[in-house]
């Protein structure tokens, strides 16, 4: 403890003109930030102080560190102190944040809490409001900040005036300490100490206050309520519990980040399944890879016992060139009558194929939610990110989608609602989607098996650089599914697989090296 004379110091005023911060992506976020820095410690009338002029210069260099354009003013008078707070004025026009920090003396006369410049005397108790600056004339420089304005005020609270100022009313109140604050909606007041009472000015190069505050306030991602906490945890332990901070009023229901927290790196998507579990006694014709997007969703679906996969050609192609035919097969479909007569081999062959297409539509679980993911953004619904997780901003994609169609609006994708949502994509050109038609194609995962298709559908993913596309077609060359066998085609995707990255490529090389 440095006596009587040494005070330690520290109002906070925080005052929010309106959302501050909220998350990751607020709207002041990249706006311009300015401050004022003031430390008073050379007064002329009564002992000087060693710690404000320290404090405001390590106050001023940590705001420099997180973007403020900061003005440094240190032992200002009464002039130079007003001076001041009109440039910092001028300068908040149009800034995000304004900032006052002031380090020095400070007082409270009824019930009005003030800052005092080095050559202020107040010698009688009517001279505090002319040669001293009160908290709403600082509240007045930084109003015109338009997201977050802040007055810290690091102010002795056992000043050496009041002992030997004359008093000229016996009803005037000249507290120990400064007044407690009762704060407007959307404003927080932090004190150092609790009101009316002292705080320490520590035995350091700061005062606690300062010191925490210094220790805190530059801390990315931590929220201005716990910025508080943790600054009234360190006080208590570096007095022993003799100081109390305190701090009044409520920052509202939104978090509030004076630093924003550094963007996470995002974690790599779950990569696409390699093909696997194929049938190698099945093979078919290969397609021609350069097919149109609409032919190649044709050739996908025309076998199929479902009249949901004809309608999604309609929405996706409703005057196509198998729009007629599509249209038939959507009302033969359902219409069970007319079964027997639209699938050749009647009834009985239709059945067939319908229990195969429900085995494969059974297996759609096997689908990760990253390949689902990948549809819904390639066809417009928002995602901020592909986690591989079913959450609630994919929830609410899914939503969107199933309105967008007229489906129940769920949020979970039933195993149709899920082919359809994958087919639209790849036939909107998602490179991603087309990759993911492959691998359910040669699957036999929410579509039947039928290796030409999903080798025409990884050819298109993999002549715009997917990586898993040629991965995937590589292994179909190699084994001649859905086409002639082609290792040395088969090598070459597995090289490009390698170049972007795939670490079963190269995995996938080393066991044709040895199986030669």
């Amino acid at each position: 403890m440095r006596g009587s004379l040494a005070c330690a110091r520290a109002v906070v005023l925080l005052v929010l003109a309106c959302l501050v911060w909220l998350g990751p992506a607020a709207a002041a976020e990249s706006g311009r930030r300015v401050a004022l820095v003031i430390g008073n410690g050379a007064y002329r009338h009564v002992p000087k102080l060693p710690n404000p002029p320290r404090d405001a210069e390590a106050v001023a260099a940590a705001l420099k560190a997180v973007g403020f354009d900061v003005a440094l003013v240190l032992d200002a008078d009464e002039s130079g102190m007003r001076k001041a707070l009109q440039a910092l004025e001028d300068r908040a026009q149009g800034a995000a944040i304004a900032l006052v920090y002031f380090a020095g003396h400070g007082l409270e006369v009824d019930g009005t809490n003030y800052i005092v410049p080095v050559d202020a005397e107040l010698a009688r108790d009517t001279h505090v409001r002319d040669e001293a600056i009160s908290l709403d004339r600082i509240l007045d420089a930084v109003s015109q900040a338009s997201t977050l304005r802040l007055v810290l005020l690091d102010a002795c609270r056992n000043d050496p005036f009041t002992t030997r100022m004359v008093r000229t009313s016996a009803t005037r109140s000249i507290g120990r300490g400064l007044a407690r604050v009762e704060p407007d909606p959307a404003t927080l007041v932090s004190f150092a100490a609790e009101a009316g009472s002292t705080a320490d000015d520590g035995d350091g190069a700061h005062s606690p206050y300062a010191q925490a505050l210094l220790d805190n306030i530059a801390t990315p991602g931590l929220e201005l309520n716990f910025v508080f906490r943790r600054i009234n945890a360190e006080v208590r332990q570096a007095t022993a519990g003799a100081q109390r901070p305190v701090y009044y009023g409520s920052l509202g229901k939104d978090e509030v980040y004076l630093v924003p927290a550094a963007p996470k790196p995002e974690p790599p998507p779950p990569p696409l399944p390699r093909i696997e579990d194929a049938d190698r006694t099945l093979a078919d014709q290969a397609l021609t890879a350069d097919m149109p997007l609409e032919e190649l969703y044709w050739r996908t679906i025309r076998s199929s016992t479902r009249a949901e996969d004809f309608k999604g050609y309609l929405r996706r192609f409703p005057t196509g060139a198998h729009a007629d035919l599509a249209e038939a097969r959507v009302t033969a479909l359902t219409r069970a009558a007319e079964v027997g007569a639209l699938v050749p081999g009647g009834a009985e062959d239709h059945a067939d194929k319908a229990a195969l297409r429900q085995a494969a539509m059974d297996r759609i679980g096997r689908l990760p939610v990253n390949m689902i993911q990948y549809g819904l953004a390639a066809l417009g619904f928002r995602l901020d990110t592909v986690s591989g997780v079913l959450d609630a901003q994919t929830r609410r994609a899914v939503r969107d989608y199933q309105g967008s169609v007229n489906t129940a609006q769920t949020g979970e994708l039933t195993a149709q609602e899920t082919v359809d949502l994958i087919l639209a994509a790849a036939a909107a050109g998602d490179s991603r989607s087309e990759t993911t038609l492959g691998f359910m194609t040669a699957s036999g995962v929410g579509l039947e098996r039928d290796y030409a298709v999903a080798r025409a559908w990884l050819a298109k993913a993999a002549a715009q650089q997917e990586p898993y596309a040629y991965v995937n077609l590589a292994m179909l060359y190699r084994d001649g599914l859905g086409g002639s066998a082609d290792k040395a085609k088969a090598r070459t995707l597995f090289q490009e697989a390698v170049r972007h990255g795939v670490p079963e490529a190269q995995r996938a090389l080393d066991d044709m090296d040895r199986a030669k």
